[in-house]
């Protein structure tokens, strides 16, 4: 049985909303703290966590600063396979070493 078209992108936002929630629970962070984190209003926040693919970029870099998000979590979001995650920082190594 084949999955439906679309099937991974939705499995990615998922994680993505199951990621930034764990993080936000973590540092014992309620929604509302998040809004004022990041300047915006507490329905917003959860529309961000919930319905990822209507973020900035701005808006993304802040989430993740804040939260400490791991790379790899985003990176995945945004559609980068671990593949390509490796070798960008395979690629990022190697030029700190020159």
């Amino acid at each position: 049985m084949s999955r439906p078209k679309g099937w991974a992108r939705e499995e990615k936002k998922k994680a993505f909303t199951k990621a930034v929630t764990a993080a936000r629970v973590e540092r014992g962070l309620r929604q509302s703290d998040l809004s004022d984190l990041l300047g915006i209003q507490q329905p917003r926040v959860s529309v961000l966590i919930n319905h990822p693919d209507d973020i900035t970029a701005d808006r993304l870099r802040t989430l993740v600063e804040t939260l400490d998000l791991p790379l790899i979590t985003v990176a995945e979001f945004l559609g980068y396979t671990k593949k390509q995650i490796e070798n960008e920082l395979q690629n990022i190594q190697k030029g700190s070493e020159l």
